[in-house]
């Protein structure tokens, strides 16, 4: 694409991005990289009125190579922007003040990201699947932009399989191979997060019924089925608890007690919420079955085929 081409199309982006608010009053911003160079909005301006002659050309150092026909500002985002083209090879890199990713990070608590897990849009961030586990950071802002570089570069570097950086109480960074790319990998984004919010508004836990599971989880299920025989030896390892002492939810909150692991650390393991894995431990509800191979895996990593027989008894006994 012609560069005068790019420059419109960076513009018609920036009046798209407005009327979803994600640059209102003159925040937010976009860059784009062309083979001359990359773009960038000028900052302090209405981005809904940015024409093309109102557009930076930089080299990847931030050296303006080229400045607008217009009297304009090179943005404070300016070296956030080139933090992804250099360390992700990023085409196009988008700063939102989306309100819904704003909210969507307030519910994490400090130092750690939000996380995404069995929703049907995760498939168009890129390289993200439906049962992935999926992790984006939230760092905290500053007074300034360009203060949040090192934070930002560092959270790029940790989460290797993130295209995005949320920072709190601010907005987002989020990145794609070129300027369209990066727009869906937003709008999914955008999805997810106001989702997130929504079902935390309604107390509604997403994950508590979902019973869908990998093709190897199915397989591995099946495979317990028909190897019966496999398990019997093993039989003797176990001793079950007569069902008046004990109860499933009793033994599930000692097995978790007694492991490495946090109960937030055992959701993400068995790929649920830890609201789920709560609610189990308080003798609330039973986990689906798969949810209880995973569970006997993560806890039990040496005799998990018997600890899931033996919490299947328990339920049953229950029952």
């Amino acid at each position: 694409m012609e560069l005068n081409e790019l420059k419109q199309e960076l513009c018609t982006l920036c009046r798209h991005f407005y009327t979803l608010g994600w640059v209102s009053g003159t925040g937010g911003g976009i860059a784009i990289r062309h083979e001359k160079g990359i773009l960038m909005a000028p900052s302090g301006v209405e981005k809904e009125r940015i024409q093309p002659d109102e557009v930076f050309l930089v080299d990847e150092h931030g050296v303006v190579i080229e400045n607008p026909k217009r009297p304009a500002k090179l943005t404070e985002c300016a070296p956030l922007f080139l933090t992804a083209f250099k360390h992700r090879n990023a085409g196009a890199c988008i700063h939102s003040h989306s309100l819904n990713i704003v909210m969507a990070a307030a519910l994490v608590p400090s130092g750690e990201p939000l996380v995404f897990h069995r929703m049907e849009m995760m498939k168009g961030l890129e390289g993200v699947g439906y049962f992935d586990q999926h992790e984006i950071p939230v760092i905290h802002n500053t007074a300034r932009e360009c203060e949040l570089t090192d934070r930002l570069e560092q959270a790029i570097l940790d989460y290797p399989n993130s295209n995005a950086v949320i920072v709190r109480n601010h907005g987002v960074y989020i990145w794609g191979c070129d300027a369209r790319h990066a727009k869906t990998q937003a709008e999914c984004l955008e999805y997810l997060c106001e989702a997130k919010v929504r079902f935390h508004t309604a107390g509604i836990d997403h994950l508590l019924y979902d019973n869908s599971q990998p093709e190897e989880s199915v397989q591995a299920s099946s495979k317990i089925d028909l190897d019966q025989d496999k398990l019997v030896p093993d039989m003797s390892m176990m001793t079950l608890p007569d069902s008046g002492d004990t109860t499933f939810a009793i033994e599930l909150a000692k097995d978790i007690r007694q492991s490495k692991y946090t109960i937030r650390e055992v959701a993400q393991r068995c790929g649920t919420s830890s609201a789920s894995v709560n609610k189990w431990k308080a003798g609330e509800v039973f986990p689906a079955v798969h949810y209880l191979y995973r569970m006997a895996q993560v806890l039990h990593e040496d005799t998990f085929l018997v600890e899931f027989i033996r919490y299947t008894l328990l339920i049953n006994e229950e029952r």
